[in-house]
């Protein structure tokens, strides 16, 4: 199968995509495409909606004196901000793949699954990037058009408001796209692993609560806007 029919069928038949990297590594071309759709997907909304919003977060901060606002809006207009923000976002694409590529290893250690090399298991994270990766291209036409940055799909736009904050919060991180990608790892733990279908599915939503309730007790440590 060629990388260009797996990254098709990832969506339309994983089980089989999975079965084929155990096999065989293949991460070149999925990987450079995650990539420029993550260098594409920024440089459009930089300057129509990142860039605003980050002038509108420092003119109404009171904190800062007028000198200090010019100055920190200078930077933002200036290359080295398009420069720093674009790069990143390509930087932090790959590296987030590299750590589900660990995360992945390290399952295998605790839950003693069959032994597979690393290549493979990046080549299988690599194609469950794209998922997210196809998630940032429908919400950057989204906040392209309405101007308005729009994080992801997530479950409360199916629930009435909540007054619990933390069952909110919970909430608000569970995305369409994030669970569509836990359901493919499930999938490719129980290939690449041999762990149960149960066993897998219950191991990749387990930890893809406990990363939510960890950044969700993070968020609180933090300081207000940080």
């Amino acid at each position: 199968m060629s990388p260009w029919s797996k990254m098709v069928n990832i969506f339309l038949s994983p089980e089989e995509v999975f079965m084929d990297l155990k096999e065989k590594s293949d991460w070149v071309v999925p990987l450079v495409t995650i990539l420029v759709i993550s260098l594409l997907t920024t440089f459009i909304l930089l300057p129509s909606v990142i860039i605003p919003k980050q002038v509108e977060q420092i003119t109404n901060n009171p904190n800062l004196s007028l000198e200090q606002k010019n100055k920190s809006l200078e930077i933002i207009h200036g290359p080295v901000n398009y420069f720093i923000t674009i790069i990143g976002s390509v930087l932090g694409m790959f590296i987030g793949v590299l750590i589900l590529s660990g995360g992945l290893m390290l399952i295998r250690v605790i839950f003693k699954g069959e032994k597979v090399p690393f290549k493979n298991v990046f080549s299988g994270a690599v194609y469950t990037s794209l998922i997210p990766a196809l998630g940032s291209i429908i919400t950057t036409i989204l906040s392209y058009y309405q101007n308005s940055l729009i994080s992801s799909f997530n479950l409360s736009l199916f629930v009435p408001e909540l007054n619990n904050k933390f069952i909110k919060m919970f909430i608000e991180r569970i995305t369409l796209f994030g669970v569509w990608e836990v359901i493919l790892i499930g999938l490719m733990l129980s290939i690449f692993y041999k762990y149960s279908k149960k066993k897998a599915f219950s191991i990749a939503f387990g930890v893809y609560f406990i990363l939510i309730l960890f950044f969700i007790f993070l968020s609180q440590l933090l300081p207000p806007g940080a």
